[in-house]
């Protein structure tokens, strides 16, 4: 098993089933039609996933995390991987981990101009509130210019990267220990 974000919870089987009618209606295709759906262009199934997304997700970070694994009782019994995984509900192998970039489309989708100092600390104090002094001393505002690598730097660091790590040191002690852990930095264009 392989997945990025150890914390996001997967859909259930019905909010799957909702969401490949959705797709497979905007692809022109019948739900469960797998020779239309294949037969699909890549950028009319990337169209198709943007027009299914929900105009306010029930959980933001599913906004961008559309396609992933979904509660079906048999293979994967708990809403997220670290339950999974931690609960000892799975003794499998298991790799997970990260890229450098991973929350970048996150923040770059959400401001889409440049985000100014006084705007990013305000971020930072409203997100932490007691702690986010503590938040700024680690993730200090640029001198000059576009605040969003930084604030992409944190998001990707809370949402993805300190999340997998804390999945990978807990598997030893949930008897698991063919555990991997993987991250990708090279860019690609």
């Amino acid at each position: 098993v392989m997945m990025s974000i150890p914390f996001i919870n997967h859909k259930s089987h019905k909010q799957a089933l909702r969401l490949s009618k959705v797709v497979a209606r905007h692809l022109h295709c019948t739900a469960g039609n797998m020779t239309c759906l294949r037969a699909a262009e890549p950028h009319d199934v990337t169209e198709a996933q943007h027009k299914s997304q929900q105009p306010v997700p029930s959980d933001i970070t599913q906004e961008y995390v559309e396609w992933g694994p979904y509660v079906d009782g048999n293979i994967v019994k708990t809403a997220n991987l670290q339950d999974m995984f931690l609960q000892g509900k799975v003794q499998k192998p298991f790799i997970i981990g990260t890229a450098t970039h991973d929350a970048f489309p996150m923040i770059y989708e959400a401001w889409k101009n440049n985000m100014t100092e006084t705007l990013f600390e305000q971020i930072i104090l409203h997100l932490f509130l007691e702690k986010a002094q503590l938040v700024l001393k680690e993730y200090p505002p640029a001198p000059l210019g576009d605040q969003r690598p930084i604030l992409s730097s944190l998001a990707t660091d809370l949402l993805y990267v300190c999340p997998a790590r804390r999945v990978i040191r807990s598997a030893p002690q949930a008897g698991l220990s063919d555990v991997w852990l993987y991250h990708f930095d090279q860019m690609t264009e």
